[in-house]
């Protein structure tokens, strides 16, 4: 090959590359709405598997551990939830004050 085609190959290359990403990049703009449930559902089932396994080893039966760890995870929600809310709660009560 010689020196100009090379770099035509490369130029070449780098330009499908860089459409290729935009592509991908936008069709998960796209598929947000389907892609954010399903990452954040994969990221529950990684942190939730632990302690599964946990129970399990304990000698607790699967099901059994998986409704621990799925009640305690609705737990810690529901007190987040509840710990936010009295934050705005309080923060729309002061507002008119600033």
């Amino acid at each position: 090959m010689k020196q100009t085609d090379l770099r035509t190959f490369t130029v070449f290359n780098l330009v499908m590359i860089i459409a290729g990403l935009v592509v991908i990049i936008a069709g998960m703009m796209y598929a947000k709405v389907v892609l954010i449930p399903l990452m954040m559902a994969v990221f529950i089932a990684i942190v939730c598997s632990g302690p599964v396994s946990w129970f399990r080893d304990k000698g607790v039966p699967g099901v059994l551990a998986l409704f621990i760890v799925l009640t305690l995870l609705c737990a810690v929600g529901l007190l987040a939830a509840v710990v936010v809310g009295a934050s705005v709660k309080d923060f729309m009560q002061n507002l008119p004050r600033i």
